[in-house]
């Protein structure tokens, strides 16, 4: 386990996976959690996201439908310009029920 190492929980929407020539391997999930406050965060319905995840992370979801409410465990790391991104390393599902979307 990494030292910046935690976990979140989140409404999981889907995720993507591209591998380049020089064999590297990107993946993309795809989080969102309801609005709370529209006026606040300048926003309707829900938030949808994207985090950086592992290969590993992709190869695991096995997910009958989505959405589907998670757990991700997630490490930081540095990014460009000096700043913070997050990278999945785990996600598994919890076991209460996701809220249906129109």
């Amino acid at each position: 386990m990494s030292l910046i190492e935690s976990v979140m929980t989140a409404e999981l929407f889907g995720a993507s996976y591209f591998k380049a020539e020089n064999n590297e391997e990107y993946v993309s999930v795809f989080l969102g959690q309801q609005v709370q406050d529209e006026k606040a965060e300048n926003a309707k319905g829900i938030n949808i996201m994207k985090m950086q995840a592992d290969a590993s992370v992709y190869q695991s979801l096995s997910f009958k439908t989505y959405p589907v409410l998670v757990d991700i465990t997630f490490r930081l790391k540095k990014a460009g310009g000096g700043k913070l991104g997050q990278v999945a390393t785990k996600i598994v599902a919890k076991n209460a029920p996701v809220s249906k979307t129109a």
